[in-house]
């Protein structure tokens, strides 16, 4: 990709997967017929309750929605056993990085990459500096907290992607929890999202939040869009100190969330045999797929633990950018990963799917061979 279309890309937000309405166009098929394997969504679908809830919620629409998320917050907060004035709940997990950055990440900003790009996109947009931090393929795109720590002079705050997002790297508990305290010490802000957490058997324990109270400086993301997969409808929260909720909440428009994502909040995080179901699919057919591409010529799969799989492709074989578009002439999407920062056009992305789709895309990728 050049500079002057990759500098386009990100000013329009449009480096992303699950852009189905794009590549209907592209590649002329209706977007009911692709499978999707470049949003890292929930393959079971919307819960069944949750569906049963947004029709029984449609007739509000004709009112305004309840601009505190009242109902919401009061879940989450029995949900997660905090106090509800350490909550804030966004129009999506992307609302809620663009908050922090405009309210407390807007002076250098320390980010690892390769990693979700909107962190770095929200900080420029604030007019603040962006420090990368690059992460080695050759350790497996590993996060080195040692090393990082050292790069923290002059930083006012830092955002981790847990597990990271492209690489499914999962930073240590005990080594986060340490990095944590070492950035209170600093008076730096840590922003540690953890949008793809809830796909792991452990994510209460890995998480962050049980620990929120003992951290002035400590902020954790969440977002429902991925485990509940319901992306369409923009719904996260995070967790924070309630001082800088306050701030936050002042910088945040009135009615951010509509009243069908708010409704879907409540009765999601009731759906706990939905996501008991989900973490065991994703578990075996993690593993499924990686055994199965590791036997494919060409193709390198790296370990992830969370419900998608980063790969590189043999510079003998085609690139991602034209492996995109030969998977796509035939309804099967997948993220290329050369705007990633630290990924070049050889990287490819997928979503871990149900097993019939994933052993459709296995099939598509062998022919790469033939």
């Amino acid at each position: 990709m050049n500079r002057q279309n990759e500098s386009e890309n990100e000013l329009s937000g449009s480096n992303h997967g699950g852009q189905l309405c794009a590549a209907a166009r592209e590649f002329g098929l209706p977007k009911n017929e692709f499978l999707d394997f470049s949003a890292n969504v929930n393959p079971l679908g919307l819960p069944a309750p949750v569906k049963k809830a947004l029709k029984r919620e449609l007739a509000t629409v004709v009112h305004y929605p309840d601009p505190q998320c009242q109902e919401l917050i009061e879940k989450l907060a029995a949900y997660h056993r905090v106090d509800p004035e350490t909550l804030l709940v966004g129009n999506g997990a992307a609302e809620l990085i663009y908050l922090l950055a405009q309210g407390i990440a807007s002076g250098k900003t320390l980010i690892p990459v390769p990693t979700f790009y909107e962190y770095e996109r929200a900080v420029k947009v604030s007019a603040g500096q962006v420090i990368r931090f690059h992460m080695r393929e050759d350790q497996g795109f590993r996060l080195d907290l040692g090393h990082l720590t050292q790069e923290l002079g002059g930083v006012s705050a830092v955002f981790l992607c847990q597990p990271n997002n492209p690489t499914g790297y999962l930073i240590p508990r005990d080594s986060l929890l340490s990095f944590a305290r070492q950035c209170e010490q600093l008076g730096i802000f840590l922003i540690v999202d953890e949008a793809f957490i809830d796909f792991l058997e452990a994510a209460e324990l890995l998480s962050l939040i049980n620990v929120i109270n003992q951290f002035k400086n400590l902020v954790v993301l969440r977002s429902f869009t991925k485990i509940y997969a319901f992306p369409g409808l923009r719904l996260g929260y995070l967790v924070a100190n309630p001082s800088i909720i306050k701030r936050l909440r002042s910088l945040q428009p009135p009615w951010s969330i509509n009243s069908l994502a708010q409704k879907a909040g409540v009765v999601a995080l009731d759906c706990t045999d939905y996501v008991q179901r989900t973490r065991n699919l994703i578990k075996q057919e993690r593993t499924f797929l990686i055994n199965k591409l590791e036997k494919i010529n060409g193709i390198t799969p790296f370990p992830s633990e969370v419900n998608f799989i980063l790969c590189k492709l043999d510079s003998t074989l085609i690139d991602a950018i034209a492996l995109r578009k030969f998977l796509g002439q035939r309804g099967i999407l997948i993220r290329e990963c050369s705007s990633f920062h630290g990924l070049d056009e050889h990287f490819f992305r997928i979503a871990v799917r149900t097993h019939k789709e994933n052993k459709i895309l296995l099939n598509a990728l062998e022919r790469l061979n033939k």
